[in-house]
């Protein structure tokens, strides 16, 4: 009974994986005898050829899946990095179209007009809308973007991550709250018909062209992800936006 039993255990055991120092023995040995073979292969060339193509075998054998898995993967990567390098410029002209809505300067941005619409006092300014940051460290990091070179697959990656970082914060800080904050605010709900009109059309031109850009960055994206050959949940390059509704009281 107990014979069984143990000999069952045996039977059911997983066959435990070659680890890699077993390979490289492996190798090691079938190196020593292909150098043995050679040595003697004057004496006894037929024996020497016969005994060389049985220990290519094993050796073949061995080597064969590292060797595809990594010439596959080089093969990959090299396909990536091109990709990578063709769709660089668009991520710069992505960068700069963004750099535009954040350009305080620009009478047309949602921030300057909500400014404006509080006498540019930043005490009511900030009611609706936060203190502008983001205009502060984004060419922290757009300006080391047009100092890379030689672009591959990684250095893409991380440059579309960060915009998509900011263009999300931006979105959600600048954009979707102070519009509806806006819908509140006394400020904007007791202009006169004629004048707001016109900030509603003000807002509703920036909020079309912001849109726009949501639009262009999230199809860029997802023909990047596609080109990569990216899975969809595992590797892609996530770009979901909420795009802001039209204002209206």
């Amino acid at each position: 009974m107990a014979d069984d039993l143990f000999l069952n255990s045996i039977q059911h055991q997983d066959p435990q994986p070659r680890s890699r120092w077993d390979t490289v023995a492996l190798i090691i040995a079938a190196l020593a005898a292909v150098f043995s073979a050679v040595t003697q292969a004057q004496s006894h060339p037929v024996y020497a050829i016969a005994f060389l193509v049985l220990v290519a075998i094993p050796v073949v054998f061995l080597c064969y899946r590292p060797l595809s898995a990594w010439i596959a993967r080089n093969k990959s990567s090299a396909l990536r990095n091109g990709v990578a390098r063709r769709a660089w410029p668009e991520v710069l002209r992505f960068e700069k179209r963004f750099a535009d809505f954040i350009n305080n300067n620009d009478s047309r941005n949602l921030r300057t007009i909500i400014n404006d619409l509080g006498g540019r006092n930043d005490q009511e300014l900030f009611k609706v809308c936060p203190p502008d940051y983001i205009s502060t460290f984004y060419p922290m990091f757009s300006s080391r973007h047009l100092l890379l070179k030689h672009i591959e697959e990684p250095d893409f990656r991380v440059a579309v991550n960060e915009l998509i970082a900011v263009v999300a914060s931006y979105n959600t800080e600048y954009v979707l709250k102070p519009m509806e904050r806006l819908k509140e605010n006394p400020r904007f709900t007791q202009l006169s018909p004629n004048d707001r009109k016109y900030r509603e059309a003000a807002i509703e031109d920036f909020r079309e062209r912001w849109v726009r850009f949501l639009d262009d960055l999230t199809e860029f994206v997802a023909a990047r992800n596609n080109d990569f050959g990216y899975e969809q949940y595992h590797e892609a390059i996530p770009a979901f936006f909420e795009r802001p509704k039209k204002l209206s009281l």
